[in-house]
């Protein structure tokens, strides 16, 4: 408990650097995105627009943000999921189990997600506008697509591991992360860090991508257009104010991420057996045969409360580190 509290407070310190300008960067008449450049008919977004280290930094940061505060839903929903639980699945002290290893390696596996997507989207971007498709909508799309889905596959090499221990905590199959380490390592070795490897990545690839797709659709769709809207008195109409564009950045996000979960979620549940099941099902059919059909909506509920806004901190929050980065910059400059 005391490592998970060091933690928190070190990528907490981390953060405040990037939001100790807050007030500052609401007042400004820029976009929430910061001062955004034009590529073809549209605005690129602030993280298209960042160095690899600060796409490392800004990703890093969302995701801790993200996993951290939303930890005590994961708890839950991993808890409504395992068999034969000792205890109650809402126990108060059990709200932190896990949290080390979910704070220690959501940093890592943000940066490498994040820098993952960005170097493949502005690869596939190249490519598209060779053959002079960059501009229409379903490329834009595609590119998201497969740059949300390369970047999960990527993450999962610090994704997994990160699963196995919280989810191991978080069912009490070991007391801490400590013991879970070298339990795994003793008797598995590396493998064991990697226990339900394939479930896993395929449940990562489809709930990224097809949150991430979602996400950028909605901002297409409900996005002020790239000539921006103004009254008559010359100001920003109200859509498009810093405040209003972070709310509803935060709405797409959880609206992405909760639609995403609920495709996804006969996925999670077969992961999670397999993670915390001493004889695990070989497939999603064996363990619907074993327990019922209902048993792939088990966590249903949690998760959705959990993903949804998980996806809207993630990819909103990296949002608005990413302009911050950027104004800076341009202060600098």
């Amino acid at each position: 408990m005391r490592a998970s509290i060091l933690i928190f407070f070190f990528w907490c310190s981390l953060c405040k650097v990037a939001l100790a300008s807050k007030r500052k960067y609401f007042l400004k008449k820029s976009s929430v995105f910061g001062t955004l450049s034009r590529r073809g008919g549209r605005k690129k977004m602030a993280s298209e627009q960042l160095s690899a280290a600060d796409t490392m930094l800004a990703g890093a940061l969302a995701r801790v943000v993200a996993q951290g505060v939303l930890h005590p839903l994961d708890v839950v929903r991993t808890r409504r999921q395992v068999k034969d639980l000792r205890g109650s699945v809402y126990e108060f002290r059990a709200m932190a189990y896990g949290l080390s290893p979910q704070l220690l390696l959501s940093g890592p596996a943000g940066a490498i997600q994040f820098t993952t997507v960005d170097l493949v989207r502005t690869e596939l971007a190249k490519y598209f506008s060779a053959v002079g498709a960059s501009d229409s909508f379903g490329s834009r799309m595609l590119i998201q697509l497969l740059a949300a889905a390369l970047g999960a596959s990527a993450a999962a090499t610090v994704r997994v591991p990160q699963e196995v221990l919280k989810q191991g905590i978080m069912a009490q199959l070991y007391p801490n992360t400590f013991s879970a380490t070298h339990s795994i390592w003793t008797t598995q070795g590396w493998r064991g860090f990697y226990n339900g490897l394939r479930p896993t990545l395929l449940r990562d690839v489809l709930w990224n991508s097809l949150s991430f797709t979602i996400f950028k659709l909605l901002d297409e769709i409900f996005s002020p257009s790239a000539v921006t809207t103004t009254s008559t008195q010359g100001e920003d109409s109200a859509s498009s104010t810093p405040k209003g564009r972070i709310v509803a950045q935060y709405w797409r996000g959880i609206v992405a991420g909760a639609l995403a979960a609920l495709l996804t979620h006969p996925l999670d549940v077969f992961k999670t057996r397999v993670m915390t099941t001493a004889i695990p099902p070989r497939n999603i059919f064996e363990l619907v045969q074993s327990d019922g059909i209902f048993v792939l909506s088990k966590g249903l509920v949690p998760r959705l409360f959990y993903l949804g806004p998980l996806a809207s901190l993630v990819l909103a929050t990296n949002e608005v580190i990413a302009s911050f980065l950027l104004s800076r910059k341009q202060q600098q400059h």
